[in-house]
């Protein structure tokens, strides 16, 4: 098994090497952009995350052609597919004249605009007259009581400021004191504040068909290879036959789109038949002992990690590790003894040996995913799972190498 461990790890390795070296890190997806002079170009835009998408636009007319880049003032706009907008537009930040591609919320009376760099990400507020104003929000210090202890104080300047541009409807001033800063919240409050204003037209939500959340679900079938240490110096040997059995299991794969979608977080959970057994002899000047030991359990595996899926393409590669427990449920042990004595034998057994069935461990994932129609449809992939028990009599270990194959649920859809 040890041998195992060090192959998974360098495939993985290898997996990372090609990510990173092989294959350029970029993700272009259907869009299109407007020039300044107002024509609309269909093509296919790189998504980078906001960061990048906020400094520069890399645009390919068609999937074969060199991508073109755009820096903010060189377009008007540009937009993936039903997905996010941006935008070209002067403004301040702190006070200091910037030039970018900022993200579109909300498109009303007054607009909303994301804005993030390397340092810190902010939101922008338009009115009719075209002035832009910067949200935010700044800690303080102040100090209290005699002995004037030091307290961070979060001074929420953007509440004041939204109540300034909508002073004209004050009955939003007690919602305006619960809103936060981020997209949800002040797209809500921004919208509220349209319907007031205007009763004819409605304000257009450009976050709207962007998901916050996507939670894909998955049914496992595969096959584990595992084995087992255990070491209490009497009843049980560490020379035990390995155990190949069916496992049947369930994945959940919760990806952010806002955050990452190259990114999500795992559980997973599986069961299985093991069936372990070892035999030994022990030849003694007055005796030999013949020692059957045998193990039968359904093990539930529990684990929870941190995956990475290349972005493109119908074959995807995946890498993901985490941490984990196996739940060793229906337990039975058989501790078998023959003792051989002049031609004579004597059978001993002991079938109500216990130990600890809770063992915790780690994962590491390797494999692919398939995607059909722009969907995740099935995953393949190899795990090398451990879980040992320390400090408890006796010392448990149990390695296991698993193939499996996982088909993803697909979410009904409407058509209407």
């Amino acid at each position: 098994m040890k041998e195992y461990t060090k192959h998974l790890f360098i495939i993985s390795f290898f997996f990372l090497f090609i990510n990173i070296n092989v294959y350029p890190q970029t993700d272009f997806r259907p869009g299109y952009i407007i020039t300044n002079q107002h024509d609309t170009i269909t093509g296919f835009i790189d998504y980078r995350g906001d960061i990048r998408n906020c400094r520069i636009c890399a645009f390919k007319s068609n999937e074969s052609s060199d991508p073109v880049e755009y820096l903010p003032g060189e377009i008007f706009s540009y937009r993936f597919t039903k997905s996010k907008y941006y935008i070209s537009k002067e403004f301040e930040i702190d006070s200091v004249k910037t030039n970018g591609f900022v993200e579109y919320i909300i498109d009303g009376i007054v607009d909303l605009y994301y804005y993030a760099t390397n340092n810190a990400s902010y939101y922008l507020i338009e009115q009719e007259d075209h002035t832009i104003t910067q949200l935010d929000k700044v800690n303080k210090n102040v100090r209290f009581g005699e002995t004037s202890k030091n307290y961070v104080f979060e001074y929420k300047k953007y509440i004041g400021k939204l109540k300034y541009i909508f002073s004209q409807y004050p009955e939003l001033f007690p919602e305006i004191d619960k809103t936060s800063l981020n997209h949800r919240s002040l797209a809500s409050i921004t919208k509220k504040y349209h319907e007031y204003v205007c009763d004819d037209d409605q304000c257009i939500d450009y976050t709207k068909k962007i998901q916050w959340v996507e939670l894909n679900l998955a049914l496992n079938a595969g096959i584990s290879h595992s084995t087992i240490s255990i070491s209490d110096g009497y009843y049980f040997s560490e020379n035990y036959n390995n155990s190949v059995s069916p496992i049947l299991g369930v994945t959940a794969d919760l990806i952010l789109p806002q955050v990452s979608e190259k990114l999500s977080f795992i559980l997973l959970a599986e069961i299985g038949i093991s069936n372990y057994e070892s035999f030994d002899i022990k030849d003694y000047s007055y005796q030999e002992i013949q020692i059957t030991n045998t193990i039968d359990c359904l093990p539930l595996d529990i684990s929870t990690g941190l995956k990475y899926t290349y972005p493109k393409g119908k074959i995807r590669p995946i890498i993901y590790a985490g941490m984990g427990f196996k739940q060793l449920l229906a337990l039975k042990t058989i501790h078998k003894e023959v003792r051989i004595h002049e031609g004579q034998s004597v059978i001993y057994t002991n079938d109500n040996i216990t130990f600890k069935r809770f063992l915790p461990g780690y994962a590491v994932n390797i494999g692919f995913d398939y995607y059909k129609n722009e969907a995740r449809f099935a995953e393949f992939k190899f795990a090398y799972k451990f879980n040992e028990r320390n400090g408890v009599d006796p010392v448990i270990g149990i390695k296991s190498l698993n193939f499996t194959f996982a088909y993803f649920l697909q979410p009904k859809t409407n058509k209407n």
